[in-house]
């Protein structure tokens, strides 16, 4: 009983503040979650054409559809999570001063709902393919499910990094949207590391979004070839870069308290 009440408390807490950041991110729109459906499209056709202009030939095994939206669906929740989470603290001082919320609670919210809904709107639209005559995916759900809490572990490691790097040195919620803008063009989302040059497939492989990204195709599909994929790594990379989040948390939530 002594052990159930903090942990009921605390999902009690999550949930509401889940409530909220779905809130304060869809309600201000009319077109609500309808947007993020829309944002992806868009975002998805226009790499499409990138491929087209760039010359790649489609990937062995699955359609371009289904490429680009595990791809995209794997960098909405790695990046959606870093960048919400940064901000976690600053947009949410006044919160933070109840004892029953932390930093980490208002992470943990927005990491459910921006993972729920990257997966959804991922769901929606391969639907959509299959409706429109694509081939249907054959996935792996082990590796899906995998993929998902992998991404979201690495969203939430560097989240909180950052975040509490954000509490001392403010300028890091604008450096890290510029660095991400680099990210989005090396992390496979438009293209194969089977497509790159093999004199950079090395360098580009120590990109954990990059294996992320590769790893959702081969669970979508069990043709694809990703023999680049080294889930160990991706586990020597998520954890102890929560680990590490973690730990800063902890010590933000002190500097907090001294304000």
């Amino acid at each position: 009983m002594n052990i159930s009440n903090p942990l009921a408390v605390q999902g009690r807490v999550i949930w509401a503040l889940m409530l909220r950041e779905i809130h304060t991110i869809h309600g201000s729109s009319r077109l609500g979650y309808l947007w993020v459906l829309i944002n992806n499209i868009v975002m998805l056709t226009f790499l499409w054409k990138i491929r087209e202009i760039l010359g790649f030939r489609p990937p062995h095994g699955m359609p371009v559809p289904t490429f680009l939206i595990s791809g995209y669906a794997v960098w909405g929740i790695v990046s959606g999570i870093t960048n919400r989470s940064i901000s976690a603290v600053n947009g949410n001082r006044a919160l933070l001063t109840f004892p029953q919320v932390t930093p980490l609670d208002v992470m943990l919210a927005r990491v459910g709902v921006i993972t729920a809904t990257e997966v959804l709107v991922a769901a929606i639209l391969l639907s959509v393919t299959v409706a429109a005559g694509y081939n249907q995916p054959s996935p792996d759900w082990g590796g899906v499910m995998g993929v998902i809490l992998a991404s979201a572990t690495l969203g939430l490691g560097l989240g909180t990094l950052l975040g509490a790097l954000n509490v001392l040195f403010p300028v890091v919620e604008r450096l890290t949207p510029i660095v991400f803008r680099f990210l989005f063009f090396v992390s496979g989302v438009f293209f194969s590391l089977r497509s790159v040059p093999y004199r950079f497939r090395d360098l580009l492989g120590y990109n954990p979004i990059l294996q992320l990204v590769e790893w959702s195709r081969l669970s979508l599909s069990p043709h694809y070839s990703a023999p680049d994929i080294d889930t160990n790594y991706l586990i020597a990379v998520c954890l102890p870069l929560l680990t590490l989040g973690a730990l800063l948390e902890r010590y933000m939530r002190s500097q907090i308290a001294g304000v």
